[in-house]
C-alpha cells in the first residue's frame, strides 16, 4: 500500500523535455513531495495533475512554479512550496508573461481546500519578475481553513509584500503568520509596514525572524 511517494525528473533522461502532463492518482497516499527541476525552455509546458484524497502532507521543490492542479484533495492539512533560485535565470530575459504566474499561484491555492498549515519560500521571488495581481474573489483555503502561515526567505520586494498583504486580509481563520527575512537590513522598517496590513482574522499575531 502506497502511503509516501516522492517524485523527480530524471535530469539524465532525454524524454522530459516532452512530457506535458504528469498524473499522480491515489487512495491511498498520505504523503508527497515533488521536486520539479524542469530546465526553463520547458517551463510553459508542463502541467502536474494529482488526486489524492487521503493525502496528508504535500511539498513542493519547483524553480518554475509549473502549473498544478489539485483535486479531491480532502486530508490535505500541511503544505509547503519552495520556489527555489536557478543560476540559469541571469541569462534569461523573457520566458513567459508575468501575469501567468500569479495565476498559477492562485491555482495552487485553490486546490489546497483544506490545509491548515501553509509554508513558501518568497526569497527568488523578484528575480522571476513575478507580478501578484490580487483576484476578485479569494482562495477557499484562506477563507475557511488555514491557521498557520510560515513564508520563508522573504526579501521585502513590492510583489512579496502585496502577497503577504492579500494572505492577511484574506485569512479569517488565520492564527498567527511567521515572516522569515533572507536579511536583516531592511527588517525593522518592514516590519512596521507589515503590521500596518489589514487582517481578517481578530486573533492573527504576525512574527518575525
Amino acid at each position: 500500500m502506497l502511503e509516501d511517494l516522492s517524485v523527480a525528473p530524471d535530469m539524465d533522461c532525454e524524454c522530459y523535455e516532452t512530457l506535458a502532463n504528469f498524473n499522480i492518482s491515489s487512495a491511498t497516499l498520505r504523503r508527497l513531495t515533488l521536486k520539479n527541476w524542469i530546465p526553463l525552455v520547458s517551463w510553459n509546458e508542463h502541467q502536474v495533475v494529482v488526486r489524492a484524497p487521503n493525502l496528508e502532507y504535500l511539498c513542493i521543490n519547483d524553480e518554475s512554479l509549473s502549473s498544478y492542479l489539485l483535486h479531491e484533495l480532502h486530508s490535505l492539512t500541511t503544505v509547503s512550496v519552495n520556489i527555489d533560485e536557478h543560476s540559469l535565470l541571469q541569462d534569461i530575459e523573457d520566458f513567459e508573461s508575468l501575469d501567468a504566474q500569479s495565476d498559477r499561484l492562485l491555482q495552487l491555492l485553490h486546490g489546497i481546500t483544506n490545509t491548515k498549515f501553509l509554508s513558501f519560500s518568497t526569497g527568488a521571488i523578484h528575480n522571476f519578475n513575478f507580478k501578484w495581481i490580487e483576484p476578485h474573489c479569494a482562495a477557499q483555503c484562506l477563507l475557511l481553513h488555514v491557521k498557520r502561515i510560515e513564508i520563508l526567505r522573504f526579501g521585502g520586494q513590492k510583489d512579496e509584500m502585496e502577497l503577504v498583504k492579500y494572505l492577511l486580509k484574506n485569512g479569517e481563520g488565520l492564527n498567527r503568520m511567521m515572516i522569515v527575512f533572507m536579511n536583516s537590513a531592511t527588517k525593522k522598517k518592514l516590519c512596521q509596514k507589515l503590521l500596518r496590513f489589514e487582517r481578517g482574522s481578530t486573533t492573527c499575531e504576525v512574527q518575525f525572524l
